[in-house]
């Protein structure tokens, strides 16, 4: 018999795979967390950083009626992403500036070229 799919309850922390912890609470109540304190940090430092009795600093996002929080080291490996990006984009930018300077210098080389072949046609013509 398949498992028969649940509704969150308020306080149900839901362990998402892409580093997000969400905390489902009901519209316009607060997060019914077992550690008062961390609800209390939390209530003070929304859409900031908490740091929880265990030492595990978290992001917290509120939005509706979820919490999510995102812990450090998932916070550090987005960070470190975006630097990657960063570079790459540092990069493709250095070689987008190469290729408009070979543009250019093939363009002035056919100018060259053309320029030589009329005053060479008009040598012959004449």
């Amino acid at each position: 018999m398949a498992d028969e799919f649940k509704s969150p309850q308020p306080g149900t922390l839901l362990e998402m795979p892409d580093g997000w912890d969400v905390l489902y609470a009901t519209a316009g109540k607060q997060p019914a967390l077992t550690d008062e304190r961390i609800l209390q940090i939390a209530e003070r430092h929304r859409n900031h950083v908490l740091t929880a009795q265990s030492g595990t600093r978290f992001d917290v996002i509120e939005h509706k009626d979820l919490v999510a929080f995102a812990r450090e080291v998932e916070r550090a490996v987005i960070r470190q992403q975006v630097m990657g990006l960063v570079e790459t984009v540092a990069r493709l930018k250095r070689e987008n500036n190469q290729l408009h300077w070979e543009v250019a210098n093939a363009k002035r080389e056919r100018d060259v070229a053309e320029d030589r072949y009329e005053a060479i046609r008009a040598g012959v013509a004449a």
